[in-house]
């Protein structure tokens, strides 16, 4: 737990009624701004705004606190691209490459967010196997490179999940 729990605990919540209004199931939130920079303006750091993480690289992932679940059981588990399975315990995660494995430890409430390795689980993997058919998932097209445009969004498709573009980012 972070000193500052209480406050993206309270930015989760206001992001989540967002999403409710925009009849959102869930929402990817890019560490990168509309030109793809590696290092960004405070102002850009949405990543850093919506879980603490300040990295180079990562997405956010929120679902909504309302949806159904598709996966029941406990502990609530989902299955990854590399074929194994992943537990997760909250309707939110941060997914970062390797470099960061300490960093977002040290920065990331883990009662509010999942920590995993975008290279053992990538985002899309959670929403797939959680989602149910038809959930609407949110994403800023101009925070993303058209390469991960692309397999997201053929990933949502085959899981019969839908990408609704978003016109700002919503963080």
């Amino acid at each position: 737990m972070t000193e500052n729990s209480s406050i993206y605990q309270e930015r989760l919540s206001m992001l989540r009624a967002l999403m409710r209004t925009l009849e959102l199931d869930a929402v990817l939130i890019a560490h990168d701004d509309a030109y793809l920079s590696y290092e960004l303006t405070p102002e850009c750091e949405r990543l850093a705004y919506i879980c603490g993480f300040t990295g180079s690289a990562g997405f956010a992932v929120v679902l909504n606190d309302d949806i159904e679940l598709v996966n029941k059981k406990e502990p609530l588990t989902f299955k990854h691209h590399r074929g194994g399975e992943a537990v997760f315990e909250h309707h939110a995660a941060v997914f970062v490459d390797g470099r960061y494995k300490v960093q977002v430890k040290e920065q990331v409430d883990t009662s509010l967010f999942d920590c995993f390795n975008s290279a053992e689980v990538y985002p899309q993997d959670f929403l797939c196997s959680l989602l149910p058919k038809d959930a609407r998932i949110g994403l800023d097209l101009q925070r993303v490179s058209y390469k991960f445009y692309k397999e997201i969004a053929a990933a949502l498709l085959k899981a019969d999940l839908k990408l609704v573009p978003v016109a700002d980012c919503l963080v």
